[in-house]
């Protein structure tokens, strides 16, 4: 059900990349997870840590475990990789996604000033650990 998104998916990733008001890909250079019609998990390695940039579920799919079915996925794929932490940014009033990503072992650690725009938030960093 959980594949890896190749070039035939990036109509679909560069929708949901729309929807987060970010330009499109024109090739996929970082790890993307499909359900497919159903959602993606955006992420990258970088050495022993890996940075979720977005987790997306369809609007009709939603509270329906898929986006902890992708983050499930992204864990156990950054386990086999040897990654050690993954962190997140996230805005200071999205309390229901942070709700989201704590139950997931996330924990807040820092925070970023003027991180986003449009409008101008703070943004809270998040890190898990892997095998805690």
């Amino acid at each position: 059900m959980i594949r890896e998104a190749n070039i035939n998916d990036l109509d679909y990733i560069n929708q949901i990349l729309e929807y987060f008001k970010q330009p499109p890909l024109k090739e996929i250079n970082n790890k993307i997870l499909l359900i497919n019609n159903i959602g993606m998990i955006f992420y990258q390695y970088l050495y022993d840590a890996a940075e979720l940039y977005y987790i997306y579920v369809e609007k009709d799919f939603r509270n329906q475990k898929y986006g902890g079915k992708l983050l499930d996925a992204m864990f156990s794929d950054c386990q086999s990789k040897n990654i050690r932490t993954i962190f997140l940014e996230v805005r200071k009033s999205n309390l229901k996604a942070i709700k989201f990503y704590e139950k997931y072992g996330f924990k807040v650690i820092n925070s970023r000033n003027n991180y986003y725009h449009n409008p101008v938030e703070d943004a809270f960093i998040l890190e898990k650990k892997l095998g805690d």
